[in-house]
This record gives C-alpha cells, structure tokens and sequence, in this order.
C-alpha cells in the first residue's frame, strides 16, 4: 500500500518521469501515437492519484488538511492537501490528460515535427500546475509558478512562426514581470513575519494588521500579490498577453492555457490573499472589497464587448477567458462562503467548457487549415459529431440553461446581490449590487456572440469554399478527448446544486484557517 506522501510526489512529479520517458522514446524514434501514448498514461495515472488525494482528504479526512513533508521549522518546504487544493490539482490534471490524448490526433494532422519536445514541455506545465496547487509555502509556490511561466512560453512558441514568437516574447516579459512583484512579495512578508510557510505567515499577518503602523507594508505587500498573480489570471488591465499567446499557441495547449494556466494564477491569489488579508470574521476590508470589485467589472465587461467584433475564433474565445475570469474575481470580492463557493465553482466549469470549446474548434482548423469564422460557415454541417460538441460547449460558455456554466454565472450574481442583506458597508453594497447587475448585462451579451457568431456561423450559414471541401471527422482521438471533457460538464449540468452544495463543504473547510494551521504547524 502506498503511503500518502508517496502518492503526492507522484502525483506532482510522476508527469517528469513521463517528459524523461517521452525524450528517451523521441531518441529512438518520433512517432507521435507511440510519444502520444506515453503521455496520455503517466498523465491519466497523474490524474487517477490525484483523485485519490481528493478522496482521502474530503471523504477519509473529512475535509481535515494533511500536511506531506513536514520538516517541523518556519521555512521547510511543505505540501498541504486540503479540499482547495485537492479539487483544483484535479482540475488541472485532467485538462492536461485529455489535452494529452487529443493532441496525438492534433499533430499528426497539424506538425508532425518536434513532437517530443512538445510532450515533455506540456509532461513539465502539469508538474507546474500540480506543484502550484499543493504549495504549503511561498518559496514552494514561486518556484513552480515560475517553471508554469517558462513551460507555457515553451508551448506558446511552438510553432515558431512570428505570431507564436512575438506572443511568447510579449507573454514572458508580462510574466516575468508579475512574478517579480511575486517574489517582492514574497521577501517583505519574509522580512515581516520571518516564515515562508503560508499557514505561519497568515498568522502572523493577520495580528499584524491590528498595527496602524503596519497598514503601508501590508498595503504593498497586497499589490504586489494581485499585480503578480494578476497578470497570470489575465485581470483587466494585465491582461494583454493572453490576447497575443493563446492564439498562438496550438489548439489543445490554448485550451490548456484557457482552461488550466491561468486559473492558477486565481488559485493561488485565492490561497494567499485570502489568508493573509482577510479580517478574524474572514471579510475582506473595505478597501480589499471596492479594488476587487473595480477590477471584476472592468475585467467582465472589456474583453466581452471585444469579443463582438472578432471573426477569429482563437481571439473570440482567448476574449472570452478574460471576461469569465472576471466572473470569478466578482465572486472572490464577494468574499463570503457564498460567493468564494460560486467563484470555484465557476472556474471548474470554465475550464472544462473552455478547453472544449477551444479543442473542439481545433478539429475544424485540422480540415480547414483556418480560424476564420467566416470562413467556417457551415461547418457543423460536414462535421456533425465535431459541429454538437462545438455548439454544447458554446451554448454552455454563454450560460444558457440547463448547461454547467449557467449555474456558476447565476450563483454569482446572487452572491453579489445578497450583499444587500449584509452587514456590510454601504460602498460595498453598492458596489456589489453594481457587479451583479453587469454580470446580468454582460451574460446577455455573451449569449448574443455565442449564438450568433458561432452556432449561427457553424450550422446555419451556406458553405464556403474551404468547407465545401471538407469531407471528414477529426481523428478519433481529438474526438474522445472532448466527449471525456464533455461527459463532465454534461455530468455536472444534471445536478448542480448537488456539485455546489460539495464545493460549498470544500470552501467551509478552506475558510477555517484555524485547522489548517493546526494541521500545517501541528
């Protein structure tokens, strides 16, 4: 039987043993169905160990914290599993999984160069990610933060042509950027607290900020966190470079960027910022809660209006993401169970429907060699099975009941608007009810560009010359990567409430600070 700290290092590091197995194979000979292969099992085993934590730490443990590694001082490097933690590494493994499969199809018909290369750079983003959900500390989460960045622009630049290299350019210094505001960061709570362990380090902020003294440092430390990993979740104004890199990258890793990268950027503000400057009734200040919400409806309502005029459907959907990270970041400024409960629960069902959508999308660019919607028309029409799962996903990401997506932007906007019964001040009531109501307005005009540019385009509209042309399905395997992402969001779509009443359990435990710092500091 294996131990549990030994299923966490496989967990997290089993996809390096895959990128070391996928080189030795691409020595001998490339071949992507053999690499391919090699992938997708150390990837879906990542994701079956994974599970596994999920289950021990919400089923066995009863939502309790484990701590793995825990070199009982202030600084050691530590790895804690709780429900956050455990839910998001599962996310982001099975994004990476079907990503895995249905790229085997991808390149062969796509660039059937360089395919290892490509395998061990997407193997090392999932170790990234992993690494970054089940940090314990700062200097742990850094690290793994900055090898997601280096893997992404890796992938990013696949192709090499001059969009792919001016995009991972432009992507690299953004990143870069915002992680040097991380790692300013991390060194003043350093210098403050003299711990990297986040459970210690909240601690002791949170006494801190009863000093008035404190108040500037504290102040800086937060922009610091929210400009770095802002600019990794693609928040309104740092969010330029997803505009430039997702659509350069190719169709699976823009699906496992939209999907999976830059969720967690809000995950790990989530896990910092929320323990660190959250009041003893863990609320935000007032101060916390009117940036929050200034930043959620500038990041809901750009990228959508945007979004409108687009035709190519990479920019179309890359706009998208920004714009439902901003739903998230409204939920997040909520700051309630409520609200942080719809905010996790709108990023599981984002990054499924979305690394679909975008996949999905990726089997007409294989028969047509275009991402031009108008020259899409009538897609759907001459490739049926791609044409369903495309428009599901899309009616999904619009929020159209009864799909995944419509539940998490509803829940939301009731956690924005239930401000108004609380205890809270006026500018926040305020300003809470004024983020519900551009959720509202901006769910329309998302439904307006789904359905009207993508369905209407991919089913409705005659023919082009290029689709006219077309007279098959994408291969099987791009087609069983999304009907496994599908099936989940069609899963979740049938009992929603019964998936949030699950997450709202994973967010009580996650508030309670107390036992996570009981379980992390003993």
């Amino acid at each position: 039987m294996l131990s549990n700290d030994l299923i966490l290092v496989c967990a997290i590091f089993l996809p390096l043993v895959g990128a070391v197995s996928v080189t030795v194979v691409g020595k001998i000979r490339e071949n992507v169905k053999v690499i391919g292969a090699i992938s997708s099992i150390f990837l879906f085993t990542t994701l079956s160990l994974a599970f596994y934590l999920l289950y021990f730490v919400i089923g066995i443990q009863e939502g309790k914290p484990i701590v793995l590694f825990p070199l009982r001082t202030p600084n050691a490097t530590c790895f804690v599993v709780d429900g956050l933690s455990a839910v998001v590494a599962v996310v982001f493994s099975f994004i990476s999984s079907t990503a895995s499969l249905y790229s085997i199809g991808y390149l062969k018909e796509v660039h059937a160069t360089r395919i290892t290369q490509y395998y061990i750079a997407l193997q090392v983003l999932t170790t990234a990610l992993n690494g970054i959900a089940y940090s314990g500390d700062l200097f742990t989460l850094f690290i793994f933060t900055e090898l997601c960045l280096l893997s992404a622009v890796t992938l990013v630049a696949f192709y090499r042509s001059k969009e792919s290299v001016e995009a991972s350019i432009k992507y690299l210094v953004m990143g870069s950027v915002g992680a040097a505001c991380i790692l300013m960061a991390v060194a003043l709570i350093y210098g403050v607290t003299g711990t990297l362990n986040i459970a210690l380090a909240a601690s002791i902020l949170r006494e801190l900020a009863k000093n008035p003294l404190m108040a500037p440092t504290l102040t800086l430390i937060f922009c610091l966190l929210l400009v770095g990993f802002g600019v990794e979740s693609a928040m309104v104004p740092l969010h330029s470079w997803l505009i430039d890199a997702h659509p350069a990258a190719p169709f699976p890793i823009h699906g496992f960027l939209s999907g999976a990268v830059i969720k967690s950027g809000i995950y790990a503000f989530i896990r910092t910022g929320y323990y660190f400057f959250t009041s003893s009734s863990m609320e935000w200040s007032l101060d916390v809660s009117v940036i929050l919400f200034l930043i959620a409806m500038a990041t809901i309502t750009l990228p959508n209006l945007i979004a409108l005029r687009q035709t190519d459907v990479k920019r179309l959907l890359a706009y998208s993401s920004i714009y439902n990270m901003g739903v998230v970041v409204a939920g997040i400024a909520v700051g309630t169970p409520f609200g942080l409960a719809a905010a996790l629960f709108h990023i599981i069902n984002h990054a499924i429907v979305k690394a679909g959508a975008m996949m999905t999308a990726g089997d007409f660019y294989v028969t047509t060699h275009t991402r031009n919607l108008l020259e899409l028309k009538g897609i759907a029409r001459k490739m049926p099975v791609s044409g369903v799962l495309f428009s599901l996903n899309s009616l999904s990401l619009a929020g159209l009941p009864p799909l995944n997506t419509f539940y998490s932007k509803l829940l939301v906007i009731i956690a924005c608007f239930s401000l108004l019964t609380k205890n809270a001040p006026v500018a926040v009531k305020v300003l809470g009810a004024m983020t519900g109501l551009v959720l509202v307005v901006n769910a329309v005009i998302s439904i307006g560009y789904y359905i009207a540019i993508l369905v209407r385009y991919t089913w409705m509209s005659e023919e082009t010359e290029k689709v006219k042309n077309v007279m098959r399905e994408a291969p099987p395997t791009m087609i069983l990567g999304l009907i496994l992402l599908l099936s989940v969001a069609i899963a979740v779509s049938l009992a929603p409430f019964l998936f949030f009443d699950w997450i709202s359990k994973i967010i009580e435990s996650f508030m309670d600070i107390e036992s996570y710092k009981r379980a992390v500091l003993g």
